[in-house]
Protein backbone atom coordinates (compact mmCIF):
# COMPACT_ATOMS: atom_id res chain seq x y z
CA UNK A 1 0.00 0.00 0.00
CA UNK A 2 3.15 2.47 1.01
CA UNK A 3 4.52 1.97 -2.77
CA UNK A 4 1.13 2.31 -4.30
CA UNK A 5 0.95 6.03 -2.20
CA UNK A 6 4.38 6.98 -3.39
CA UNK A 7 3.59 5.73 -7.34
CA UNK A 8 0.46 7.96 -6.91
CA UNK A 9 -1.74 5.43 -7.93
CA UNK A 10 -5.49 5.20 -6.77
CA UNK A 11 -5.55 3.18 -3.55
CA UNK A 12 -9.51 2.85 -3.80
CA UNK A 13 -9.24 1.42 -7.00
CA UNK A 14 -6.37 -1.18 -5.67
CA UNK A 15 -8.58 -1.72 -3.03
CA UNK A 16 -11.17 -2.86 -5.46
CA UNK A 17 -9.13 -5.21 -6.99
CA UNK A 18 -8.33 -6.83 -3.61
CA UNK A 19 -11.42 -7.12 -2.60
CA UNK A 20 -13.40 -8.50 -5.72
CA UNK A 21 -10.90 -9.44 -7.89
CA UNK A 22 -11.67 -7.48 -10.60
CA UNK A 23 -12.79 -3.83 -11.78
CA UNK A 24 -14.84 -3.14 -14.48
CA UNK A 25 -14.81 0.40 -16.41
CA UNK A 26 -15.66 3.86 -14.80
CA UNK A 27 -18.34 3.50 -17.32
CA UNK A 28 -20.25 0.46 -15.24
CA UNK A 29 -22.88 1.53 -12.94
CA UNK A 30 -21.02 -1.23 -10.68
CA UNK A 31 -17.71 0.68 -10.47
CA UNK A 32 -18.37 3.11 -8.16
CA UNK A 33 -20.37 0.67 -5.61
CA UNK A 34 -17.79 -1.56 -5.81
CA UNK A 35 -15.24 1.32 -5.28
CA UNK A 36 -16.55 3.19 -2.37
CA UNK A 37 -17.51 0.17 -0.66
CA UNK A 38 -13.74 -0.80 -1.13
CA UNK A 39 -12.62 2.91 0.21
CA UNK A 40 -15.18 2.34 2.98
CA UNK A 41 -13.48 -0.68 4.14
CA UNK A 42 -10.07 0.85 3.73
CA UNK A 43 -10.66 3.59 5.87
CA UNK A 44 -13.32 1.69 7.99
CA UNK A 45 -11.00 -1.22 9.10
CA UNK A 46 -8.11 1.31 10.53
CA UNK A 47 -11.18 3.33 12.19
CA UNK A 48 -12.52 0.37 13.92
CA UNK A 49 -15.45 -0.20 11.64
CA UNK A 50 -16.53 -4.33 12.37
CA UNK A 51 -18.85 -6.49 10.12
CA UNK A 52 -22.33 -5.31 11.08
CA UNK A 53 -21.00 -1.58 10.38
CA UNK A 54 -19.43 -2.61 6.72
CA UNK A 55 -22.70 -4.00 5.87
CA UNK A 56 -24.72 -1.43 6.98
CA UNK A 57 -22.47 0.92 5.00
CA UNK A 58 -22.17 -1.00 1.94
CA UNK A 59 -25.78 -2.57 1.50
CA UNK A 60 -24.86 -5.87 2.10
CA UNK A 61 -25.10 -9.27 4.44
CA UNK A 62 -23.15 -9.39 7.28
CA UNK A 63 -21.75 -12.81 5.59
CA UNK A 64 -20.91 -10.63 2.35
CA UNK A 65 -19.03 -7.70 4.36
CA UNK A 66 -16.74 -10.45 6.12
CA UNK A 67 -15.83 -11.66 2.86
CA UNK A 68 -14.66 -8.72 1.67
CA UNK A 69 -12.99 -7.73 5.09
CA UNK A 70 -10.89 -11.32 4.55
CA UNK A 71 -10.17 -10.75 1.13
CA UNK A 72 -8.63 -7.08 2.03
CA UNK A 73 -7.01 -8.53 5.02
CA UNK A 74 -5.65 -11.39 2.84
CA UNK A 75 -4.28 -9.26 0.30
CA UNK A 76 -2.57 -6.53 2.80
CA UNK A 77 -1.77 -9.28 6.04
CA UNK A 78 0.42 -6.53 7.80
CA UNK A 79 -2.40 -4.20 7.95
CA UNK A 80 -4.55 -6.94 10.65
CA UNK A 81 -1.47 -7.14 12.26
CA UNK A 82 -1.11 -3.12 12.50
CA UNK A 83 -4.15 -3.26 14.06
CA UNK A 84 -3.82 -6.17 16.29
CA UNK A 85 -0.29 -4.69 17.65
CA UNK A 86 -1.79 -1.35 17.90
CA UNK A 87 -4.94 -2.60 19.98
CA UNK A 88 -2.35 -5.23 22.04
CA UNK A 89 -0.40 -2.38 22.61
CA UNK A 90 -3.07 -0.34 24.48
CA UNK A 91 -4.35 -2.83 26.22
CA UNK A 92 -1.44 -3.63 27.86
CA UNK A 93 -0.48 -0.60 28.99
CA UNK A 94 -3.69 1.63 28.83
CA UNK A 95 -2.29 3.77 26.31
CA UNK A 96 -0.43 3.76 22.67
CA UNK A 97 1.50 6.40 21.64
CA UNK A 98 1.62 7.58 18.28
CA UNK A 99 5.21 8.14 15.76
CA UNK A 100 5.81 11.52 17.74
CA UNK A 101 5.44 10.35 21.24
CA UNK A 102 1.91 11.58 21.75
CA UNK A 103 0.01 9.08 23.91
CA UNK A 104 -3.84 7.98 23.66
CA UNK A 105 -5.61 6.69 26.78
CA UNK A 106 -8.28 4.12 25.84
CA UNK A 107 -10.51 1.93 28.37
CA UNK A 108 -10.94 -1.93 27.26
CA UNK A 109 -14.37 -0.82 25.23
CA UNK A 110 -12.52 1.65 23.41
CA UNK A 111 -9.48 -0.42 21.61
CA UNK A 112 -11.28 -0.87 18.64
CA UNK A 113 -10.19 3.17 17.74
CA UNK A 114 -6.18 2.38 18.75
CA UNK A 115 -5.22 1.69 15.08
CA UNK A 116 -6.96 5.23 13.88
CA UNK A 117 -4.85 7.24 16.37
CA UNK A 118 -1.85 5.48 15.52
CA UNK A 119 -2.17 5.92 11.77
CA UNK A 120 -4.43 9.95 12.37
CA UNK A 121 -2.58 10.88 15.70
CA UNK A 122 0.81 10.57 13.36
CA UNK A 123 -0.36 12.18 10.57
CA UNK A 124 -1.68 14.98 12.77
CA UNK A 125 1.32 15.32 14.63
CA UNK A 126 3.89 15.04 11.44
CA UNK A 127 1.34 18.02 9.65
CA UNK A 128 2.04 20.20 12.34
CA UNK A 129 5.52 19.83 12.20
CA UNK A 130 5.51 20.52 8.57
CA UNK A 131 3.50 23.58 9.27
CA UNK A 132 6.26 24.53 11.73
CA UNK A 133 9.28 23.69 9.02
CA UNK A 134 7.45 25.97 6.13
CA UNK A 135 6.71 28.64 8.83
CA UNK A 136 10.04 28.65 10.15
CA UNK A 137 12.17 28.51 6.35
CA UNK A 138 10.19 31.27 5.46
CA UNK A 139 11.48 33.38 8.33
CA UNK A 140 15.07 32.20 7.95
CA UNK A 141 14.95 33.34 4.54
CA UNK A 142 13.90 36.91 5.32
CA UNK A 143 10.54 36.51 3.22
CA UNK A 144 7.62 38.31 3.09
CA UNK A 145 5.70 35.00 1.99
CA UNK A 146 3.60 33.44 4.82
CA UNK A 147 1.55 30.44 5.57
CA UNK A 148 -1.98 30.90 5.95
CA UNK A 149 -3.65 28.47 7.34
CA UNK A 150 -4.34 24.73 6.22
CA UNK A 151 -7.55 22.48 5.09
CA UNK A 152 -7.11 18.99 5.96
CA UNK A 153 -3.70 17.69 4.52
CA UNK A 154 -3.01 21.20 2.33
CA UNK A 155 -1.09 24.05 3.25
CA UNK A 156 -2.37 27.63 2.03
CA UNK A 157 0.31 30.11 1.61
CA UNK A 158 0.39 33.58 0.50
CA UNK A 159 3.57 34.21 -1.60
CA UNK A 160 4.35 37.79 -2.18
CA UNK A 161 5.12 38.18 -6.39
CA UNK A 162 8.54 38.95 -6.32
CA UNK A 163 9.54 35.80 -3.76
CA UNK A 164 7.86 33.49 -6.27
CA UNK A 165 11.36 31.61 -7.07
CA UNK A 166 12.72 31.86 -3.73
CA UNK A 167 9.68 30.74 -1.91
CA UNK A 168 7.99 28.16 -3.44
CA UNK A 169 11.02 26.02 -3.62
CA UNK A 170 11.51 26.21 -0.10
CA UNK A 171 7.92 25.31 0.86
CA UNK A 172 7.75 22.22 -2.02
Amino acid sequence: MIRAFELGLDIHKLNTLAVFGHLPPESDPEYKWMRDAAKQLGFGLVYGMGVTLLSIETGTSKAEAEEFMNAFFERYPTIRSMIKRAQDTCANLGYLKNRWGRRRYLTHDKLYKAPNFAVQGTAADMFKHVMDRVNTVLLEAGLMSQMLLNIHDEIIAEIIPNEALSAVPLIL
